[in-house]
Parts: C-alpha cells; structure tokens; sequence
C-alpha cells in the first residue's frame, strides 16, 4: 500500500475515507445498515446480538485503523509526477456518492 501511496496524496485521502466507510463510522453510507440493524435487533428483543454486533465493529474498526495508520505511517520516497497526480472523474464521483450517500438517504427517508 505504501507504494501506492507515495505516487498520490489524494489517493491516500480517498482509501482512507472508503475504510472508514467500511468500517460504519456515522458520516459515511457504511453506518446506515448497520444503524438499521441494530434498531430492528433492539426492537425484536435481540439486545445481545445487537451488543455482539457493536463488539465486533469495534474489532474491525480497531483492525482497520491499524492497516490505515502503518500504511501512512511508513515513510517512502514521494515522487509526483503529472500522470499520476490526476484523479478519473468516474474515481471521483463514485467516492462523493460514498461519501454524501447517508445524507441523501436520511433526507429520502425523513419525507416519508
């Protein structure tokens, strides 16, 4: 991952923010299933499985942030050059849909 890395900084940025998304942190789309799934599991009476599901998020957020961190962490030679320094606009719009796509939702389900 390092060597990916070092060839664009933004680059860096959006796999950073695809983990956390990932990992269902509340400003991303990732957190939405997870949020219904736990309301239906505390509204069926299955508040254990609901805790069990929140543990193991914790797990994987905690493993997550591990793999973000050494891979920013270790440092590299930092060469930009113009062909790799540009992002596709297709990269761009898919990671703005990740990102904005709880807020749409939330805004969709609060008309009904």
């Amino acid at each position: 991952l390092s060597k990916i890395f070092a060839f664009n900084k933004n680059l860096k940025i959006l796999f950073m923010i695809n983990f956390l998304s990932l990992s269902g942190l509340p400003p991303f789309l990732g957190f939405f299933p997870k949020w219904m799934t736990i309301n239906m599991m505390i509204k069926n009476n299955m508040s254990f499985l609901a805790i069990v599901l929140i543990i193991l998020t914790l797990m994987s957020l905690f493993y997550y942030l591990r793999i973000l961190l050494t891979s920013f962490i270790i440092n590299t030679e930092e060469s930009m050059s113009s062909s790799q320094n540009s992002i596709g606009f297709i990269q761009s719009m898919m990671n703005f849909i990740s990102l904005f796509s709880l807020i749409i939702c939330c805004a969709i389900a609060s008309m009904f």
